[in-house]
Protein backbone atom coordinates (compact mmCIF):
# COMPACT_ATOMS: atom_id res chain seq x y z
CA UNK A 1 0.00 0.00 0.00
CA UNK A 2 1.22 3.75 -0.63
CA UNK A 3 0.02 6.55 1.02
CA UNK A 4 -1.19 9.37 -1.71
CA UNK A 5 -1.52 13.13 -1.39
CA UNK A 6 -4.90 12.91 -0.13
CA UNK A 7 -3.63 10.82 2.68
CA UNK A 8 -5.63 7.76 2.06
CA UNK A 9 -3.95 4.34 1.24
CA UNK A 10 -4.44 2.43 -2.27
CA UNK A 11 -3.62 -0.57 -3.94
CA UNK A 12 -0.06 -0.39 -5.97
CA UNK A 13 -0.55 -3.74 -7.87
CA UNK A 14 -3.47 -5.62 -8.67
CA UNK A 15 -4.21 -8.89 -7.76
CA UNK A 16 -5.48 -11.38 -10.59
CA UNK A 17 -4.87 -14.86 -10.34
CA UNK A 18 -3.02 -16.27 -12.90
CA UNK A 19 -6.28 -18.39 -13.87
CA UNK A 20 -8.13 -15.13 -14.95
CA UNK A 21 -5.71 -13.94 -16.17
CA UNK A 22 -5.40 -16.81 -19.00
CA UNK A 23 -9.27 -17.17 -18.96
CA UNK A 24 -9.45 -13.55 -20.25
CA UNK A 25 -6.61 -13.38 -22.41
CA UNK A 26 -7.62 -16.70 -24.27
CA UNK A 27 -11.46 -15.80 -25.11
CA UNK A 28 -10.33 -11.99 -25.42
CA UNK A 29 -12.19 -10.81 -28.90
CA UNK A 30 -9.21 -10.05 -29.47
CA UNK A 31 -7.52 -13.64 -29.58
CA UNK A 32 -7.39 -15.55 -32.58
CA UNK A 33 -8.05 -18.91 -31.43
CA UNK A 34 -7.88 -21.87 -33.48
CA UNK A 35 -10.80 -24.24 -33.64
CA UNK A 36 -10.97 -27.86 -35.98
CA UNK A 37 -12.70 -30.82 -36.38
CA UNK A 38 -11.85 -34.31 -37.33
CA UNK A 39 -13.55 -37.87 -38.33
CA UNK A 40 -10.70 -39.53 -36.88
CA UNK A 41 -12.52 -43.00 -37.62
CA UNK A 42 -10.56 -44.51 -34.71
CA UNK A 43 -9.02 -43.80 -31.50
CA UNK A 44 -8.88 -47.34 -30.44
CA UNK A 45 -5.08 -48.50 -31.68
CA UNK A 46 -1.84 -47.62 -30.48
CA UNK A 47 -0.55 -44.60 -30.96
CA UNK A 48 -3.64 -43.08 -32.77
CA UNK A 49 -4.12 -40.58 -29.97
CA UNK A 50 -0.05 -39.32 -30.28
CA UNK A 51 -0.82 -38.92 -34.29
CA UNK A 52 -3.53 -36.69 -33.22
CA UNK A 53 -2.21 -34.30 -31.23
CA UNK A 54 0.58 -34.58 -33.32
CA UNK A 55 -1.35 -33.04 -36.39
CA UNK A 56 -3.40 -30.49 -34.00
CA UNK A 57 0.24 -28.73 -33.02
CA UNK A 58 1.19 -28.64 -36.37
CA UNK A 59 -2.27 -26.76 -37.49
CA UNK A 60 -1.95 -24.78 -34.17
CA UNK A 61 -5.21 -25.80 -32.96
CA UNK A 62 -6.21 -24.81 -29.53
CA UNK A 63 -9.30 -27.13 -29.76
CA UNK A 64 -10.44 -29.76 -31.87
CA UNK A 65 -13.65 -31.86 -32.05
CA UNK A 66 -12.96 -35.53 -32.74
CA UNK A 67 -15.37 -38.03 -34.07
CA UNK A 68 -15.82 -41.32 -34.35
CA UNK A 69 -12.94 -41.92 -31.21
CA UNK A 70 -14.82 -45.69 -30.83
CA UNK A 71 -13.63 -45.01 -27.10
CA UNK A 72 -16.51 -47.21 -24.59
CA UNK A 73 -18.06 -45.09 -21.76
CA UNK A 74 -17.14 -41.27 -20.79
CA UNK A 75 -14.40 -39.73 -19.63
CA UNK A 76 -10.89 -38.06 -19.67
CA UNK A 77 -7.36 -38.47 -20.69
CA UNK A 78 -4.12 -36.60 -20.57
CA UNK A 79 -1.38 -37.08 -22.94
CA UNK A 80 2.00 -36.91 -21.88
CA UNK A 81 2.12 -34.05 -24.41
CA UNK A 82 -0.11 -32.43 -22.47
CA UNK A 83 -3.20 -32.31 -24.15
CA UNK A 84 -6.43 -33.48 -22.77
CA UNK A 85 -9.01 -35.72 -24.55
CA UNK A 86 -12.73 -35.44 -22.99
CA UNK A 87 -14.61 -38.33 -24.76
CA UNK A 88 -18.17 -40.35 -24.68
CA UNK A 89 -18.95 -43.09 -26.02
CA UNK A 90 -20.72 -46.72 -25.81
CA UNK A 91 -21.85 -46.69 -21.77
CA UNK A 92 -22.23 -50.44 -21.58
CA UNK A 93 -19.58 -52.29 -20.60
CA UNK A 94 -19.36 -54.93 -23.60
CA UNK A 95 -20.02 -52.52 -26.54
CA UNK A 96 -18.28 -52.84 -29.56
CA UNK A 97 -15.78 -50.08 -30.05
CA UNK A 98 -17.71 -47.86 -32.20
CA UNK A 99 -19.22 -44.14 -32.83
CA UNK A 100 -18.00 -42.05 -30.10
CA UNK A 101 -16.86 -38.05 -29.73
CA UNK A 102 -14.61 -36.30 -27.89
CA UNK A 103 -12.63 -32.82 -27.83
CA UNK A 104 -8.87 -32.67 -27.50
CA UNK A 105 -7.75 -29.33 -25.63
CA UNK A 106 -4.23 -27.59 -25.71
CA UNK A 107 -2.67 -26.73 -22.29
CA UNK A 108 -3.81 -23.14 -23.42
CA UNK A 109 -7.47 -24.16 -23.62
CA UNK A 110 -6.96 -26.72 -20.55
CA UNK A 111 -6.88 -23.36 -18.51
CA UNK A 112 -9.92 -21.84 -19.79
CA UNK A 113 -12.36 -25.33 -18.58
CA UNK A 114 -14.65 -24.39 -16.10
CA UNK A 115 -16.33 -28.07 -15.14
Amino acid sequence: MEATSSGSASMTQSRQSPKKSTLRSLLSPKTNISIGTWNIRTMYEGGKAITVAQEMKEYNLQVLGLSETRWIKAGQTRLQSGELILYSGHMAENAHHTEGVGFMLSREAQKTLVN
